[in-house]
């Protein structure tokens, strides 16, 4: 008994020892491993101490390289300030002159039916067009006898989105000067800028692309359009000989789309010019010539064969679609009231020759040519008791032949105030007032008062 609890106590005490010397184990490695986390904490910071020590010098070193390479810059600058300043030492000093005022910009008057005027380059310059007419003689009409003058020195410009209206009596040339300027017939002379190149000189294709851009709105609304032809393939015609639109369903929705915007039923694009009146014919001829998006139409005398009541319908029509597409007219007339309905400027032609060019509120309220004056003073007042009150300027005679126009001013055998000087020299177009310019050696505002004029 003695012996197993000798044996128990001994067992016990090995145990104790081996748990102490187990406990003393942990504790050793425990220290051993703070150890080793402060030795490497310490070379951590050792290294990034000498990183920063070796970052601090290649400073300085860039900023003693970015002083040099400044120094070095600023040496060549340097001289050449000098060299600048010896030069211009030696010159002698020139006195500054003072740059010249530049004339006011033209104001263009507001209209009613016309939209705002750009100020940009104009996209039709006419300068001194002249067109002649041969009259040949002989028996087999072998010789030229003679010329006929259908216009003579005639300048005018358009600018884009812009109207002038061109007036005068029956065969004074209007027609002509349109045809002429679209290339119809060729002038005899002048130039014709379209864009800034000249028509005259265009031949083939050239002359095919710049009328891609130029349309005609024919006077005849029944001669104007091939009676063998449907209405779709006169207004498609353009697309098709410039080879816009190839698909053909496309140019037929298109056209459709035209039809619509002139005020045409889209389903009547199956039918022929007789099925329609001069009114609606004249709309076809205003589609076509608004299928290729053109910057100038010439307009001539559009409304001349329509009623009134058309009449107003047709330049509503033309005054609307100007808005829509920004497109210039070149308007011909031998209506006044008409004219100044849509025109933002007015140009009064006689034998042809321009004799009065002004925007149209200085023209209609203050004309200065004898010719213009007895125009404005022709259109008829709505009251009959201010129109028999009214002092008419009645013309005497008949215009004479453009195959022997008279010598100096044209007008002066119809003219109330001609003299000597009319007679023998002709009179040069002169400005008269601001924007304002007419052909007359005895030229005098004539303020039209009681008019039905609306200024």
């Amino acid at each position: 008994m003695p012996s197993e609890k000798t044996t128990k106590t001994s067992t016990k005490r090995t145990a104790t020892k081996t748990t102490a010397s187990k406990t003393a184990a942990k504790k050793t490695a425990t220290k051993k491993t703070a150890a080793k986390s402060t030795a490497k904490s310490t070379s951590a910071k050792a290294a990034t101490t000498k990183k920063i020590a070796t970052k601090k010098p290649a400073a300085k070193t860039s900023a003693k390289t970015t002083k040099v390479a400044a120094t070095k810059t600023a040496a060549p600058k340097a001289a050449a300030t000098k060299t600048a300043a010896t030069t211009n030492a030696s010159k002698t000093p020139a006195t500054k002159k003072p740059a010249p005022k530049k004339s006011a910009s033209r104001k263009t008057t507001k209209v009613t039916s016309a939209p705002a005027q750009p100020a940009a380059d104009p996209v039709l310059k006419v300068e001194h067009l002249s067109k002649e007419f041969p009259v040949e003689s002989g028996v087999f009409a072998s010789r030229i006898a003679k010329k006929v003058s259908a216009v003579d020195d005639v300048s005018f410009e358009i600018a884009p989105g812009e109207t002038l209206g061109l007036v005068g009596e029956s065969g004074c040339g209007k027609s002509t000067t349109g045809r002429a300027i679209m290339r119809l017939t060729k002038p005899s002379g002048g130039r014709v800028l379209f864009q800034g190149e000249d028509i005259a000189s265009m031949l083939g294709k050239r002359l095919k692309k710049m009328r891609h851009d130029m349309q005609f709105i024919f006077q005849d609304p029944y001669a104007s359009l091939n009676p063998r032809m449907t209405i779709g393939e006169i207004v498609s015609e353009p697309l098709v000989i410039h080879n816009e639109m190839t698909n053909r369903q496309e140019r037929i929705e298109y056209v459709r789309h035209l039809l619509d915007v002139v005020g045409l039923n889209p389903e009547h694009i199956n039918r022929y010019p007789h099925e329609f009146s001069g009114g609606q014919r004249q709309r076809v001829g205003i589609a076509r010539a608004f299928a290729l998006h053109p910057r100038l139409i010439i307009c001539d005398e559009p409304v001349s064969a329509l009623d009134v009541s058309i009449q107003a319908q047709v330049l509503n029509l033309l005054a609307r679609l100007q808005k829509e597409f920004g497109t210039a007219y070149l308007f011909i007339a031998h209506d006044l009231s008409v004219v100044q309905h849509i025109s933002a400027k007015v140009a009064v032609m006689y034998l042809g020759t321009l004799v009065e060019q002004s925007d149209y509120l200085g023209l209609y309220a203050e004309p200065y040519h004898p010719y213009t004056q007895a125009l404005l003073s022709a259109i008829p007042l709505p009251n009959p008791d201010l129109q028999k009150k009214r002092n008419r300027i009645i013309l005497q005679g008949d215009p004479p032949s453009p195959a022997d126009p008279p010598k100096g001013c044209r007008f002066h055998t119809r003219c109330p105030i001609a003299t000597e000087q009319c007679k023998k020299e002709r009179p040069p177009m002169e400005e008269v007032a601001k924007d304002h310019y007419c052909a007359c050696w005895h030229a005098e505002p004539y303020p039209i008062k009681g008019s039905n004029i609306a200024l």
